[in-house]
């Protein structure tokens, strides 16, 4: 059954989950420049090794932060604005998505007809629903890694601290991979940005062409910060 949403209600979806991707996506690359500057550089571990106290409460900050935020993006109560959420009312919404809906979008914006001719006539439009479906299949398999793997330690670790599990605290951790995390964050980014185009532009949503950004702008702020506090002066090139 359709949800009684307008456009404007529906791009402020888009809006907010695509923030709160940006956002994760920033406290996972700040967390991994500080284990790499921490391992990589002898100057910043003595820094680090100074005042450990405060880089380890940087360090469990961060990844707590990163455990909650991946569970509000992939909360499955209806009344949470979540990547699924966002995909239901995607699917539930084609005409959004429609070469007229887009062409009204364009011409608020002034854009000259010529121009506007033809971004409307190379624009994808999905005639319903079954030409969106794709999306909930690729992000399938990451939901259910998420599931099995992440969102076990979310519960039993970060939001409760229960005396009895099926597993052990430090079994569930094991089964983590850093790269893996960081490739389901960056897929979810690759997700909203596609449905931001799609609605935008009229581009149809397309996966496994980005990278997972390793000099990401919170990369870059990490470093620099770091690099100061260790007393290292920047490259030139930076």
């Amino acid at each position: 059954m359709n949800s009684a949403i307008t456009e404007q209600e529906y791009w402020g979806y888009v809006q907010s989950v695509s923030a709160e991707v940006d956002d994760a996506l920033a406290v996972f690359h700040t967390y991994e420049e500080i284990l790499r500057l921490g391992s990589e550089d002898d100057a910043v571990f003595r820094a680090f090794n100074a005042n450990a106290m405060f880089w380890n409460v940087q360090k469990v900050s961060l990844q707590t932060t990163i455990f909650v935020a991946l569970n509000r993006l992939f909360e499955t109560d209806a009344n949470a604005l979540s990547i699924h959420r966002l995909l239901n009312e995607t699917l539930a919404h084609p005409e959004f998505f429609a070469k007229d809906a887009l062409r009204r979008r364009k011409g608020d914006l002034k854009i000259a007809p010529e121009y506007l001719d033809a971004l409307i006539d190379g624009a994808w439009a999905p005639a319903d629903a079954s030409e969106l479906r794709y999306l909930k299949k690729e992000l399938k398999p990451h939901f259910r890694k998420f599931t099995e793997i992440y969102q076990p330690i979310r519960h039993y670790y970060y939001a409760h601290r229960l005396l009895q599990t099926d597993k052990p605290v430090g079994e569930l951790f094991s089964l983590t991979n850093r790269n893996e995390l960081g490739q389901i964050l960056n897929f979810l980014h690759e997700l909203v940005e596609g449905i931001w185009h799609l609605y935008q532009n009229g581009m149809k949503p397309e996966f496994g062409k980005q990278r997972l950004a390793h000099d990401s702008e919170a990369t870059r702020s990490a470093r620099e910060v770091i690099n100061k506090v260790a007393g290292l002066q920047p490259a030139l090139d930076e």
